[in-house]
């Protein structure tokens, strides 16, 4: 499996650690609630909400990768983009090293 190049992230907090972690630039869309870092989120397609994701919106961008988190994001959204053939990584942690 090819590291991901197109990724959108419908977690603010995943949204953020992506820019922090140097891989700003495969950022494609983000939900309306990712608002850091300001500058570089203000630039990206926005995708609804955490629990109302676009799933159209999302399809349209082209992701290899979607970041979504159990709490965060609903299971329909995610069953839908996995219907339509992307990979989603749905994150759960529930301890400090998780």
């Amino acid at each position: 499996m090819k590291d991901p190049q197109r990724i959108v992230s419908l977690v603010p907090s995943l949204s953020e650690a992506l820019f922090a972690l140097g891989l700003g630039a495969r950022v494609v869309g983000v939900t309306d609630w990712c608002i850091h870092p300001a500058e570089a989120v203000a630039k990206l397609p926005k995708v609804g909400g955490t629990k109302d994701a676009d799933v159209a919106a999302i399809l349209a961008l082209a992701p290899d990768l979607v970041i979504a988190n159990h709490e965060e994001n609903t299971r329909r959204t995610v069953e839908q983009l996995e219907a339509a053939g992307l990979r989603v990584w749905v994150t759960y942690p529930r301890t400090v090293p998780e």
